[in-house]
């Protein structure tokens, strides 16, 4: 391997965009997060705390804690409606796995 293609290669697996791709990785890298995001994605439309807990088996506690994280990160979007707020995808985990 030449000297310019390592130097390439070794640009790609390092500095600030990688550190921040591993980062959102991370991120979704939980289960309860990755099927909540997994949901949100595939119903196509906001669901709200307790929609989402409903529909995977978890208690609204636990899907409250996940979706402020996911929210902090720019996972999700949230809009209130009433006493409600209701979650859906913002395409960020579209964009890391397109194929989901």
């Amino acid at each position: 391997m030449d000297t310019q293609k390592k130097h390439d290669l070794k640009d790609s697996i390092s500095g600030k965009a990688l550190r921040e791709r591993h980062r959102m990785l991370r991120v979704v890298g939980g289960l309860t997060r990755f099927k909540i995001l997994s949901l949100l994605s595939a119903h196509g439309e906001s669901l709200n705390v307790t929609q989402i807990a409903d529909i995977l088996g978890a208690s609204t506690s636990t899907i409250s804690h996940e979706l402020i994280i996911l929210r902090k990160n720019n996972f999700v979007d949230s809009s209130n409606k009433g006493r409600e707020v209701f979650y859906r995808t913002n395409g960020m985990m579209e964009s890391l796995f397109p194929l989901l």
